[in-house]
């Protein structure tokens, strides 16, 4: 529907994919996913989660923190910051049979990557993701809050190779 479209201005380009499907999400969702957490990032995304790689991450970066965001998703780490949360995962897109997505995409690294920032208020961790998925699960273990916990749970179990 019209109410649905996104405007943007004369902005184009897949740049806020990752950070437009969090709002989508939020939206449809009961109350705030992730209540006052100022949330920023960039990235594309595709319709299976996968968050691709775009242009200007430094830059992005940059302006997130001087937006003082408490959390920044990026899609590949940037070189002006040093300290970014890297949670090993399965890069490769053709899961093996046997795996959840979960499992393949590591989503309880990411949760526990994001309790870990919990406890370290103050400061805004740039967290590398290759998909929707661990974006959701770093936001649960942050915030603790019941919808995108239940999204990220949802989401996580899905059973790879039902044949």
């Amino acid at each position: 529907p019209l109410w649905a479209h996104v405007r943007t201005g004369n902005t184009d380009g897949p740049s806020a994919g990752l950070m437009m499907a969090l709002a989508y999400i939020d939206l449809l969702t009961p109350g705030a996913l992730v209540g006052d957490l100022r949330v920023a990032g960039t990235g594309g995304i595709r319709p299976d989660g996968l968050a691709f790689p775009v242009k200007g991450i430094d830059v992005k970066v940059a302006t997130a923190l001087l937006a003082r965001s408490d959390v920044i998703f990026v899609t590949r780490p940037p070189t002006s910051v040093e300290n970014v949360t890297i949670v090993q995962s399965h890069k490769e897109r053709l899961p093996a049979d046997g795996y959840t997505v979960g499992e393949w995409l590591n989503v309880f690294g990411y949760e526990q990557a994001g309790r870990d920032a919990a406890d370290h208020p103050g400061t805004a961790p740039v967290v590398v993701v290759h998909d929707l998925r661990q974006a959701l699960a770093w936001l649960c273990g942050h915030t603790d809050g019941a919808s995108v916990c239940a999204l990220a749970l949802r989401s996580e179990s899905i059973p790879i190779g039902t044949q």
